[in-house]
Parts: C-alpha cells; structure tokens; sequence
C-alpha cells in the first residue's frame, strides 16, 4: 500500500460544501426557536444616561429585550495571550487588568458596542424592534488614534487608569547598547501598518439550546476555539464546564476574527437557559466589519546598527499596537511581532519594547499571520533602505546576514512567548532565497527595468524573507475508534474553517492504519465528543492534532492486533496487520476483519492520545514580486509573483498549495486596498465591502510556488504549519516592489497600504518632478 501522507488527493469534504449539503450555524433550525438582534453603540465614546426599550417590547413578535442591568448574574469576556507568568519578570512586562461586558452598561467604548439585545419570533421583528430602543448618550471626547491614546491630559477608556496602555513588555538580547556606539552606519526610519481585518465567506453565528431532559446546554458556534468559548462560557454563567457542550459546525472560513470570545457568545446561551428555548443569532457583513476584531494597525520606530561591509550589530525598535477599546488577546500580536523581526537574519544584539494601547475602535486580536508581516514588512523596507546608505546590492546585503543551512539548529537567542527558547530546528534560508532568485533572474530584471525606464515605464522588484513558529502547543488531544460497521473515526479538538481537515487528518490516520480514506471518518471541534482540546489557530493543527491522531492511529493498530490475537487463539507475535485485517502468519486463512472485531470488542476499540509539541517547529520561505507603478496616479499592478516555502513534510500538497496561495492572496489585499478607516468622532467609515476593498480574482497575477521540504525534528511526522506563511511576507515584498519602481522618483514607501492616493502623494512629496 502507498503512503497517504505526501499525496494530492481531492478534499473529500468539498462536494457536500459545494453542493449546498453543509451545516452552518445559519442552516440550524428548532421547533420555537428564538432570533436575536443586538442594539450597538452610535458612539465611539460615551456614558450611557438611559436606554428606554418600552415600544421595542410593545412590538408584537418580541419576546423581550433586554439590557446590561437585567443580565444578572451574567460574567464578561476574558482576556486571552496574556503571557505566562514565568516570563513576566523575564519581559518586564506590565499589564493592567481588564474585561469586556456582555453588553456595556455605563459606558460604551466603541461605535457599535452591542448595548440591548431583542429577542423575536424572527429576525425581521427583531431587527425592527432595536429600531424602536431609545438610548440617551452623554458624549465623551473619543480616542481615535495612538498618538491621541497616549496625550497625558487625554481621556482615558477606563477611568481607573492613568493612560491608555494595557500592556509593555521588552525584548532584549546581547549588548545592544555597544552596537550601537560601534556601528558604522546607523539606518533609521518609522514604519506604519493599517488596520485591517478578515472576511470570512461566512460571518460569525451561534445557536444555543437547553436539554430539556438533563439541563445541558448546547451551544453551535462558527468559532475556532470551542474550548476557550466552553471555558469563558462556563465561568460566565456560573456553571461547570461539563454542563456545557460546544460544537464548531461547517465553518466558511476564520482566519483568526474567529478565535475570540464575543460578547454575543455569552448573551445568547445565557438567553437560551434563561427561557429555556432556542436562541439564534447570525451577523451581518455590516456588524462583522463594525464589530469583528480587526488586526494590524502598529506604529515602528526602529534602527539598525551596521559594519560598512553590511554585516548586521543590532537592532532596535520600539513599536505601538493600536489594540482598540478592548485588547483581546493581549500581548500574542506584539510578542509575535518582536519575535519575529530579525526573521531569518543574524542579529547579535537587538532591543525591543512593546506597547499595547487602547483607543475608541473595535477590538483587535490576531489575523492571519498575528503579528509577523508587520515585522517583515517593517524589517525588510528597513534592509532594502540600509543597502540603500551602505553603498550595498540590497539583494546581497540580505545574503550576507542570512543564517545558512549549517548553522541548524540556530538559537536565535531569545525566549518564544511559550517561555521556550526559540531554536530554529530545520530548514535552510539562504537555500530558499537563493531558489527565489533564480525564479526570477534578478541581472535580467535589472536590465529590463532600466530599457523601461527609458520608456518612461516603471517596474520594481521586491524580496522579503520569513520565519514563522509553528505548531503551538500546549496540547491537542485526539481519539480513534473502530466503529460498528468496521469504519474508523478520528476525533480531536481542532475545528476547521475551511483547510480542508476532514481530507488531510484522514490521510494521517489512513498512514497509521493502513486502510483506505473512505474508511476514516473525521470528527472535530466538539466538546461533546472531545472533552479536552484546544482549537485551530496559529498554523498548529496539522502539527498538533495531525501527530496526536497519527500516534493514536498507531496505538489503535497495535490494539488492534492484541485484541485480534486472543480472538485467533495465537500469539500475538505471530499475528500480521494488513489493511484492517489480522490474520495469522502461520495459516493466512485464518484471520478476523475489523468489523468482526469490532462485533466482539465494542469499546475495546478506542485509543486516545495527547500530543503536547513541547515548543514550536519553524517554517520559512521568501517572496519576489514584481510591479509596475504609475506614477502620476499612484496605480500598483503586480505583473508577476514567485514564492519559496519550506513547509515541512507535507500530508497533502495541494491542500498546502491552497493554504500558501489563499494567504498570498489576503496579503496582497492588505498591501494595496484594505483598510479599516474611522472618522474623527470615531465611527467606522468602511461599513461596508463597498468601502473596505478586497483583492478579487482579475487583481491576482501569475504566481509560481516552488515549495521545499525540511522536515522538523520536533514531531514524528515532521509537520509544520502552513495555513498563514502566505501572508507573512506578502506586504513586505510588494512594498519593496513600490518602493523600487519608484527609486528615481526616491519617493519613500514606509505605510500600507499603498492605495492609489498614497503611492501618488508619497511620489509628489519625494520628486522634483511636475506630477499632474
């Protein structure tokens, strides 16, 4: 039998998806089942002098409404990420408490801040009835930008605090200081990142219902994280976990706005126990872009210390996350960040502080990538205008600080925020970026970027390189049984959004058993089936639950033949395992199948395991592209795009193919048109997709992935996440090609997005040309 792992076949999952037959949160229908609609903040920032609800609870169909005062008993949203309390003192790290309220009472500290909740017999009444809610606002002066946030004598969201900053940590290794007063030539710049967000296909969703016979309550969510919602869940009703089940339906997409905690999660459980009836509520594109977390959004000031040959002393870099009015996964995005800036360079010595601010804005928390594009976006511009001052081929200035292929396993020198030291354990940078620039025939380029320029036509190439920690634990948890029918189910605690799980995990279980794909069954995302996991997020699935399903598929066949052996009356040395069925090797026609065994051992038939990574395993790669800018209206057309992607050992290539290019696609988006923009009074002006521009398919050139495989030594199957490399690099490396085309114009490419207006102004306040 061939190996599984390794090989392209079609996702097994995609033609119940594409054929209308999946289960979203949206397709859930019950017999008296109640809709719920939220009333959200007008204002950015406001004290709330009184709600009057009275004509919304007259509109026949609602069933009630309700406000903060009257969720009585009723917990908050926690916070998550912060970091582990060894590392606190490690990091210096400072951190104010805080929670978010199900429904703000008070006050409101962002523009659609949900305030009421209504609950109808259907949508439509409801929607109509939070029309009818009255609410009286005293306005306060809202905190719109970072620089507002940290103004001494400015307001501040939470009036026990002095300032706006939740948290501050520093990074710090070797003596930065000498490198500093030893360097050569000190570059220096500030570099900005807009906020974004994701769009998933599918908004967020939930559904909760009580079990009328034994008082469970069973709550469906569009969620990454059922664990964390089942623990905040629990520990905001006031209940035990066990008295709560969290499934994670078909999910369309995530890509991090689903690995948080809402306030909507809490209320509408709460509901349903309450008035012991189905309760559902479903988000609008609006709602989504005005209320799910957004990301990005940082502020770098950095330096780079270097000989005048180009060799890299030390870095420093003090950086601001502009968190919005509630920083849900606290300091994860800007650890990420730090620890990801010198990326696959040698940086001997390197500074870096942290700061988490709030202002009036919808929360931020982790997207695609959680915190690396802005340090290799910020990074690389950084190189690319060092080679610029040292006189130095920014292509080889890149080359003569990258880590080679023998100096793995490279310890970069400081802690990963697992409290682990960050060991890089496999792979080869300078192999990568080298099989980059052969793709892209970078003398050839040079030569046809000047015949153009002569033309008055501009291109520009950009380059950017990557590291990623990969397979976080702590832990995930799988279970594998043989079912009745002599099929195998494979349950663990990851939920999909999308990557293609139910194909991939049955690959690795189909490897350890031997069997066919159409004999594996997938199971995830369920606290009723798993009682113990984590979720999918930060490229550790195939990591984490692929190696806990891969070692319990293994335990399974070794029970398998025990269990076989004493029903064959052998040994079991002398019993063989081929493709489900044992049999002896002394007389093959003696032999038992897996249902059979199945028929005779029920329970039996069930091996657990936990796979705890210990620390992360590193994937890596590098991206060129190529781009052509006109000038005088600020117009960025990608022409081509070529990419190197150390993944690891892969179970399904294609499947790593779509995860690579999708992210490759989001980080082009996030480069030239998405963008999260707020008025001054602090309301959301990209309300819509109308507003909020993301890349379609005519806005995608030519990309070539050559993908490359060093395996980690850090887990059997030597796996390493891949869902979000694409993105990590993507910015960086257009902006590069911006900033390269424009070179005669030396107009300075240091924000993105680079939209139309901000490429055109950048060139008019660069060049001494007349630009109409």
């Amino acid at each position: 039998m061939s190996s599984w792992i390794g090989k392209s076949v079609k996702r097994t999952e995609d033609k119940k998806l594409l054929t209308g037959k999946g289960q979203f949160v949206a397709d859930m229908k019950r017999e008296g089942m109640l809709h719920a609609c939220f009333l959200r903040s007008t204002e950015a920032h406001a004290l709330i002098a009184g709600i009057d609800t009275a004509k919304a609870r007259g509109l026949p169909g609602v069933v009630g409404v309700w406000t903060a005062e009257e969720l009585e008993g009723l917990g908050y949203v926690e916070p998550m990420g912060v970091l582990p309390a060894g590392m606190h003192e490690i990091s210096r790290l400072k951190r104010r408490e805080w929670s978010q309220p199900p429904l703000a009472g008070e006050k409101t500290r962002f523009a659609g801040e949900p305030i009421a909740v209504v609950l109808a017999e259907n949508r439509y009444i409801a929607e109509d009835a939070v029309e009818l809610i009255e609410v009286s606002y005293v306005p306060l002066q809202p905190v719109v930008t970072m620089r507002a946030a940290l103004e001494s004598s400015g307001p501040k969201l939470f009036d026990e605090w002095p300032d706006n900053i939740q948290a501050e940590f520093v990074i710090e290794k070797g003596d930065w200081k000498r490198a500093f007063l030893e360097a050569d030539v000190v570059v220096e710049g500030s570099y900005s990142v807009g906020r974004i967000t994701g769009i998933p296909m599918e908004c967020r969703g939930i559904m909760a219902e009580i079990d009328e016979d034994d008082g469970r309550l069973t709550v469906w969510s569009a969620t990454q994280i059922p664990y964390d919602l089942r623990g905040n869940l629990a520990k905001a009703l006031g209940c035990a976990s066990e008295e709560i089940r969290v499934a994670a339906p078909d999910v369309g997409g995530g890509f991090g706005i689903k690995d948080n905690v809402y306030p909507e999660e809490l209320v509408v459980p709460y509901l349903a126990k309450k008035l012991r009836r189905p309760v559902k509520w479903i988000e609008d594109r609006t709602e989504h872009l005005l209320t799910a977390s957004h990301a990005r959004d940082q502020q770098h000031r950095i330096r780079a210390a270097f000989r005048k040959d180009g060799t890299l002393l030390g870095i420093e870099d003090e950086f601001y996350v502009d968190c919005g009015a509630y920083n849900l996964w606290e300091t994860c995005v800007a650890y990420n960040t730090a620890s990801s800036m010198s990326g696959p360079y040698r940086c001997p010595a390197l500074f870096y502080r942290a700061y988490d601010i709030l202002t009036n804005k919808t929360p931020a928390a982790p997207y695609r990538g959680a915190g690396r594009p802005e340090a290799v976006f910020v990074l690389e511009r950084l190189l690319d205008e060092s080679a610029k001052k040292l006189g130095i081929d920014r292509m080889e200035l890149r080359r003569k600080n990258m880590i080679q292929g023998d100096e793995f396993p490279y310890d970069a020198g400081i802690l990963y925020r697992d409290q682990t030291r960050m060991v890089y354990d496999s792979g080869n940078f300078s192999e990568n970026f080298d099989k980059l620039m052969d793709q892209v025939d970078y003398a050839e380029f040079l030569r046809e970027q000047q015949r153009l320029r002569e033309e008055g036509k501009y291109i520009g190439l950009g380059v950017a390189n990557f590291v990623e920690g990969t397979g976080v634990g702590p832990y995930e948890k799988a279970v594998v049984s043989v079912l009745p029918d002599g099929t195998v189910r494979a349950a663990t605690g990851a939920a999909s959004q999308g990557q293609g799980h139910k194909t991939t995990f049955a690959q690795v279980c189909a490897q350890a058993l031997e069997l066919d794909l159409d004999q594996i069954d997938i199971i995830e995302g369920d606290t009723g089936i798993v009682p113990d996991g984590i979720g999918t997020f930060a490229s550790r699935s195939a990591v984490v639950a692929g190696n806990a399903i891969y070692a319990a598929g293994i335990g399974l066949k070794a029970r398998i033949i025990e269990l076989a052996a004493e029903r064959l009356l052998i040994d079991p040395k002398e019993a063989a395992y081929e493709r489900g069925t044992v049999y002896s090797v002394r007389n093959p026609d003696h032999k038992i199948r897996l249902k059979e065994l199945a028929d005779a051992c029920g329970d039996d038939l069930t091996v657990s395991n936990s796979f705890h990574p210990g620390t992360t395993t590193y994937a890596s790669g590098a991206h060129a592209v190529l781009a052509e800018v006109e000038p005088a209206t600020g117009k960025v057309t990608i022409k081509r795009y070529w990419a190197v992607h150390d993944t690891g050992k892969q179970i399904n290539p294609k499947v790593v193919t779509g995860q690579i290019i999708g992210a490759m696609i989001q980080g082009i988006g996030s480069a030239l048109m998405e963008e999260i923009q707020y008025g001054e009074e602090g309301r959301l002006k990209t309300p819509t997709l109308k507003e909020y521009l993301v890349p379609s398919i005519f806005s995608l050139p030519p990309i070539e992935l050559h993908k490359v495989e060093y395996p980690s030594t850090r887990n059997t199957l030597g796996l390493k996440g891949t869902g979000e490399a694409g993105i990590i690099c993507a910015a960086a490396a257009v902006a590069g090609a911006v900033a390269d085309a424009l070179e005669p114009f030396r107009a300075e490419i240091r924000e993105i997005p680079m939209t139309p207006a901000r490429v055109r102004e950048a060139v008019k306040n660069a060049s001494p040309l007349t630009i109409n």
